[in-house]
């Protein structure tokens, strides 16, 4: 995210230095200058700093930097409103739509398209013509499209690309990485992270008696389930054919090994069917294969003694 924010940011501090060249005296200079510097500091900050922010950190620090890039914008479109640059400067308010529209959710866009629209109003002098309110209208409305276009399309592509199409479930390939990157934040703040491998009991068994559709529909079924004994911020991926993978962010080993009791008794009580569980808490520097070498190890020994069950215990290894 942080490095897509660069390259806007970089485009920024390009507009700022056409303007310098342009309206080299005045408000111009001015505006020209401060747009050039605070689109360069704010890109270096995104460049060096923000990637290394704790993850419940960027979302937040991420609509700062949109807020503060709308400010930046509106300032310019105000110093030469009633000139063509005007228009070319409110050309930066589609980056910003954009940007939040990739990396952000729906309400991050109607807020940000809604304050862009006020933000011109203001900068733009609305209502002084005619002319003025139709320019208004026009970049609301290419803003506000090209930010529902530009959701409606990442979204569908973050979906082709990380999600499982049977359950809605993380796939392996976003699994791993969301791991890598859960276990890294781990190693840097000193805290454990809990990971578990759970495994639905005989559905071969289903798949056999049922058909495949009643296989299909377990899984998706015990989805449905566990997200909804979950927190938002908690990882499930779908690893393998009845494999799941879950990261418990930001719990204890008490807590993680409660949560995956309650999943069990979920699924047998929503489900009709029965799961088992393996819960390896990481300690900080542990790599993710060690990680889930142990939770397959601890699942694997759940289901030689009876199934339906937890079990959990530390990874013994660090890096």
């Amino acid at each position: 995210m942080w490095l897509a924010g660069v390259g806007v940011l970089v485009l920024a501090a390009f507009a700022s230095a056409i303007e310098l060249i342009v309206g080299w005296h005045g408000a111009g200079l001015y505006v020209g200058l401060q747009g050039l510097v605070v689109s360069c500091v704010l890109a270096l900050i995104a460049w060096r700093v923000c990637p290394r922010l704790p993850v419940r950190l960027m979302v937040p620090v991420g609509r700062l930097f949109l807020l503060g890039a709308v400010i930046s914008v509106t300032a310019s479109v105000h110093t030469w409103r009633g000139t063509e640059l005007a228009g070319a400067s409110a050309f930066n308010y589609l980056l910003i739509v954009l940007f939040a529209a990739f990396f952000f959710g729906g309400v991050d866009v109607a807020f940000f398209a809604s304050l862009i629209g006020v933000s011109y109003w203001f900068a733009a002098g609305t209502g002084a013509t005619g002319l003025d309110v139709i320019g208004w209208s026009l970049v609301m409305e290419v803003v506000a499209g090209t930010g529902i276009a530009a959701l409606f399309l990442s979204r569908q592509m973050a979906n082709l690309s990380y999600r499982d199409s049977l359950t809605g479930a993380l796939n392996r390939r976003a699994w791993d990485r969301a791991l890598a990157v859960e276990l890294d934040e781990s190693r840097r703040h000193g805290v454990p992270l809990s990971v578990a491998l759970v495994d639905i009991d005989d559905l071969k068994v289903v798949n056999d008696r049922e058909g495949h559709e009643a296989g299909d529909a377990l899984l998706r079924g015990a989805v449905e389930v566990w997200k909804s004994s979950l927190r938002e911020d908690d990882v499930i991926a779908r690893v393998g054919g009845d494999e799941f993978g879950i990261i418990f962010l930001g719990t204890e080993p008490a807590d993680a090994a409660r949560v995956a009791e309650r999943l069990i008794a979920a699924t047998a009580r929503e489900l009709g069917a029965t799961c088992t569980i393996g819960v390896a808490t990481a300690l900080p520097g542990a790599r993710p294969r060690d990680v889930l070498a142990v939770a397959d190890r601890l699942l694997y020994d759940g289901k030689s003694r009876g199934r339906a069950r937890m079990t959990a215990g530390p990874v013994p290894f660090a890096a």
